[in-house]
């Protein structure tokens, strides 16, 4: 199963994502979510790691809520 906004739509499809990323981004996002699902990872545990030390690693960690936050509605 790809891996899916809570609007249903496939991650890589996001208009989001589409604005913000490149092609090889999308699918980096798409693949990390993909398998999330695929090893049955809390979904709600990587959004608080990506809040609490994503600007630590040099992250943008607004930019990475923009695309993970929908997805704890689903969980």
């Amino acid at each position: 199963m790809p891996a899916r906004s809570c609007e249903g739509q496939e991650i890589g499809d996001d208009p989001v994502i589409q604005q913000r990323l490149g092609p090889t981004e999308r699918n980096l996002y798409a693949a990390m979510f993909a398998w999330l699902q695929r090893h049955e990872r809390e979904v709600n545990r990587e959004i608080v790691w990506i809040e609490r030390y994503g600007e630590l690693f040099g992250r943008d960690a607004e930019f990475d809520m923009e695309i993970w936050l929908p997805l704890r509605q689903q969980d």
